[in-house]
């Protein structure tokens, strides 16, 4: 059976996995001139993900000013957390006042040659979705290459979709920023991705083969089948041995009793 790219490996790209580990729950910091600060946040934003964005600028004040992470840190907990907030507020003034919010946290988070972040806030959701879609792209480009000649560039619609929209919108990007320094947006895509001109990539693309994803669905269901079945009949396996040893047990310690009388 070939390997065939489907839309729920997208979850384990790299850049999906580096967004997960900036969440963090053993980070304190030092909050008490930032008090007003939080407050203000908290009554901004969807209350479920206030301690996720607190710990995580939390734990980025703890790098070193001087360590490479500490900018490209800064750069995936902006892009991690707009992605959120847009698509959470109804307007893009929201986003720029809780940038703001967030760039004075990160200062009083400050510790003494520790990382503080300057994120960007004049963005409006399209120009965002841009920079972002991109440098995802990127980070994830090899990684999806390799993935791509080991299934024959075999993939489901899901997975095609995506690698099609994200082909399409770094190459719209590339031709903007390339020719023209009139799109606000390039500036910031330039400092998250400095390397944006050095060389341009080929559009990443895979095939939907109907008959083949039939064809592993239909493996894929048997396979979780036999697998319920298999889980089902040892849990059974495992009660009756449960029960033979539950009345085994007291029955042989009686008759050795009795023998011993």
């Amino acid at each position: 059976m070939k390997y065939i790219l489907k839309k729920e490996d997208l979850i384990r790209l790299q850049s999906n996995r580096d967004y997960q580990n900036l969440k963090a729950e053993s980070y304190h910091c030092d909050d008490k001139d930032a008090v007003s600060l939080k407050s203000q946040l908290y009554e901004s934003i969807n209350h479920d993900i206030y301690n996720e964005i607190i710990n995580a600028l939390c734990k980025v004040s703890f790098i070193n000013k001087d360590n490479s992470d500490c900018k490209e840190t800064c750069d995936k907990f902006y892009l991690w957390i707009g992605n959120i907030l847009f698509n959470e507020l109804k307007k893009d003034n929201d986003f720029s006042n809780i940038i703001q919010i967030l760039n004075k946290l990160s200062l009083k988070f400050l510790e003494t040659h520790k990382c503080s972040c300057n994120f960007y806030n004049n963005m409006n959701k399209s120009d965002f979705n841009k920079v972002k879609n991109v440098y995802d792209y990127i980070v994830d480009y090899s990684s999806i290459d390799d993935k791509l000649k080991l299934s024959d560039k075999l993939c489901d619609k899901g997975y095609k979709a995506y690698l099609d929209e994200r082909a399409n919108i770094y190459e719209e990007v590339y031709s903007d920023c390339l020719t023209s320094s009139s799109h606000a947006y390039c500036s910031v895509a330039l400092q998250i991705i400095p390397k944006f001109y050095d060389k341009k990539l080929t559009a990443l693309t895979c095939t939907v083969d109907e008959d083949l994803l039939k064809l592993d669905n239909s493996f894929e269901s048997q396979y979780n089948m036999e697998s319920t079945e298999y889980s089902e009949s040892t849990t059974s396996k495992l009660k009756s041995f449960g029960i033979f040893i539950s009345l085994f047990f007291p029955f042989l310690g009686i008759t050795f009793y009795l023998l011993y009388k």
